[in-house]
């Protein structure tokens, strides 16, 4: 069988018969524009294997974008925990303000230092609720906060800010 095309062709041609085997085509160039075509069967599993491979490729993308999809899920989950967070430093600057003057710059600083507070005792209660160590845990968020505030005020105002804060109970 001769190749009558006028043209050299560069790739291999895949055939589909209706049999269960692929028929691979090739052609050696003899000449110019006629060739010997080399008929070679494929085995079944070299296709599905092929197959399989761009199935795996499908795949990972695809599972590439469910868990960036879930990923946005859970940020946009956590970020009304942080707003409520964000309200109730909020809050508590402005009931600490009823007690005590601050400057805004402070009233801020104070506001970050609670909502890192507030942050942190709720990792705190989801971590270890029921747990013997849930108060030590507590306990020791809250000294971090009071060592935060001792260091950005000292220590005169930071135990002010403190009883001010219980005050509003």
């Amino acid at each position: 069988m001769y190749l009558t095309s006028t043209t050299k062709p560069t790739q291999p041609t895949i055939i589909k018969p209706h049999t269960n085997k692929i028929i691979f085509i090739t052609t050696e160039t003899t000449g110019w524009y006629f060739g010997v075509l080399n008929v070679l069967l494929l085995n079944n599993t070299q296709y599905i294997n092929s197959k399989l491979f761009i199935m795996k490729k499908y795949l990972k993308v695809l599972l590439s974008l469910y868990f960036l999809f879930g990923m946005s899920i859970m940020v946009n989950a956590q970020s009304p925990n942080d707003e409520q967070s964000r309200k109730g430093a909020a809050r508590f600057v402005q009931n600490l303000e009823k007690e005590i003057t601050l400057t805004t710059e402070k009233s801020e600083k104070i506001k970050e230092f609670k909502f890192v507070h507030i942050s942190n005792l709720k990792q705190v209660n989801q971590k270890y609720k029921e747990t013997p160590e849930f108060k030590a845990k507590r306990q020791e968020a809250t000294k971090i906060y009071n060592r935060a505030l001792v260091k950005a005020f000292g220590n005169e105002r930071a135990k002010e800010i403190i009883k001010a804060s219980k005050k509003k109970k």
